[in-house]
């Protein structure tokens, strides 16, 4: 589809006739399409986020079945609450969908290899969509990614790098660019956000017009809670819904930039647990916050102990969910506590990456949970 690339800080814009994933400026970019105006009564007969085309900037598509997870609404804590089953995408994660726009881009501009960097989910998913696209990806990981991710991406084919930490990774992955190799990183990538904000296109659907009140998002590199926000205000834009719910944002006491910006205070404490959490300097960092603050949103920050305790209940309810996905149930029990939320409202808790990659830490934090 037409569309342009808008710089986030400076404003430029710019036609893309290649693969470009941030400004000259240094900024990174956000996709913009033409007045959006999709009849729901004739969507594609479907059923993944391609289904949504008519909102997504590319006329290829890339897909291996991403998208259209089911919900399931329970009763929790006394509130009602919308779970979203992320975890089922094809290579167990919510990031399937960012990947599908991004290697559909790819194909349109006769790309053939890749690099991204991960702690895991990402770089698994990108690995897989490369490898069943013809494509060849280079996956750059920090050292202490999980075993059972590495060994997925390793069964990929993918040329897999590992590094020091996860920002070592990062700087590795954007300097293997080169004229036939894209840089694809999913902290950067304009196209990214476009797969995720599908989310919140089926939950509209799904709920029958019905919208959640606050939405629940874990925070590393911001790319599900910005496409939840996007995909909200297109819908609101479109006359379909008549407000954006409020964001909670979630992030792990060992790296909360988001908290610390917003609130102006340090945190300390541990959540190795949630892997997939740690992301210092996320290039949209002030998107992120932007978008908290449009939508009277809030950030909660939980560690380790916290995180055990929703991952049992998690696990009792039947989500085979890795730890990261286990923080949003954590944070909503910090937000009743807090009075953020009230007991009569809707909330929305996407449960964003299988356990099936994670067993033995499943195994280890049980144990220590008792």
């Amino acid at each position: 589809m037409e569309h342009t690339l808008r710089c986030t800080a400076c404003g430029k814009e710019i036609v893309p006739s290649k693969w470009i994933w941030r400004c000259t400026c240094g900024s990174p970019l956000e996709v913009k399409l033409p007045e959006l105006q999709i009849d729901l009564s004739v969507l594609r007969p479907r059923w993944d986020i391609w289904r949504y085309k008519l909102v997504l900037p590319t006329d290829a598509i890339a897909s291996l079945g991403e998208g259209y997870t089911p919900i399931i609404r329970r009763k929790v804590y006394d509130v009602e609450v919308v779970f979203k089953l992320e975890y089922l995408n094809p290579t167990g994660s919510f990031k399937d969908r960012g990947t599908a726009v991004t290697i559909a881009r790819c194909l349109e501009l006769n790309i053939n290899t890749i690099a991204e960097d991960s702690s895991g989910n990402a770089g698994l998913s990108a690995a897989f969509y490369a490898r069943a696209h013809g494509m060849k990806a280079y996956i750059y990981v920090p050292q202490d990614a999980p075993e059972g991710k590495i060994a997925l991406i390793r069964l990929s084919g993918a040329y897999l790098v590992t590094c020091r930490d996860r920002e070592e990774a990062a700087i590795k992955a954007m300097h293997a660019e080169r004229e036939y190799i894209a840089y694809v990183g999913h902290l950067w990538n304009p196209y990214f956000i476009e797969g995720t904000k599908t989310i919140a296109y089926e939950l509209y659907e799904q709920m029958q017009g019905d919208v959640v009140d606050v939405a629940f998002v874990p925070v590393a590199s911001g790319t599900l809670l910005l496409g939840l926000y996007k995909g909200f205000k297109e819908l609101r834009e479109q006359g379909l819904i008549d407000h954006v719910p409020r964001i909670i944002a979630v992030q792990g006491a060992s790296c909360a930039p988001v908290y610390e910006i917003l609130k102006g205070a340090k945190i300390y404490g541990v959540s190795a647990l949630a892997d997939g959490l740690r992301v210092r300097r996320p290039p949209r960092l002030h998107q992120i916050i932007a978008a908290i603050k449009d939508t009277e949103g809030d950030c909660i920050v939980v560690d380790d102990s916290l995180i055990r305790g929703a991952l049992k209940d998690m696990l009792s309810m039947g989500f085979l969910v890795e730890p990261t996905s286990a923080t949003v149930l954590a944070a909503l029990s910090m937000a009743l506590e807090q009075g953020l939320v009230d007991r009569d409202e809707l909330v929305f808790l996407p449960l964003t990456g299988s356990g099936l990659k994670v067993v033995t830490t499943l195994t280890k934090a049980m144990e220590v949970q008792g």
